[in-house]
């Protein structure tokens, strides 16, 4: 089941899983649900009128990536908001990230420095005409 409702367990579900802390009035998610339990938040962030970053936890099962659940991922930023692109920022070790990533169509753009305290981000970016899920 797609959720949009913004269901704050399910956005503390993601925070635990990517270690961050997404604050509930500054970001908008969409969960995949099965069994009453999230096995995937896609949290949408730091918007700006063209852009915003977006982050994707998950359980580690491959069924979370939906055609469905993927089509309402990237409509919420292109469709619904009008954005031209979105960003996501991995991670340089995280290569499980980094492939799924690149398996969606998103497309290295930078690399940044200390990024994440001694390690390396490296930036993403894709655009609404390059989304081959919408």
């Amino acid at each position: 089941m797609i959720a949009y409702e913004q269901n704050s367990e399910w956005l503390e579900w993601a925070n635990r899983i990517l270690h961050v802390t997404f604050n509930a009035q500054d970001c908008v998610w969409i969960s995949h649900i099965e069994h009453d339990k999230p096995i995937a938040v896609v949290v949408y962030s730091r918007f700006s009128p063209y852009n915003c970053e977006m982050s994707i936890a998950t359980n580690g099962a491959k069924t979370w990536a939906s055609r469905q659940f993927l089509r309402a991922c990237y409509a919420y930023p292109f469709l619904q908001m009008h954005l031209f692109r979105i960003t996501a920022a991995v991670e340089e070790q995280n290569t499980a990230s980094l492939k799924m990533l690149r398996q969606l169509g998103h497309v290295e753009e930078a690399r940044l420095s200390a990024w994440f305290g001694e390690q390396d981000a490296i930036l993403f970016r894709m655009k609404k005409e390059e989304c081959k899920w919408i």
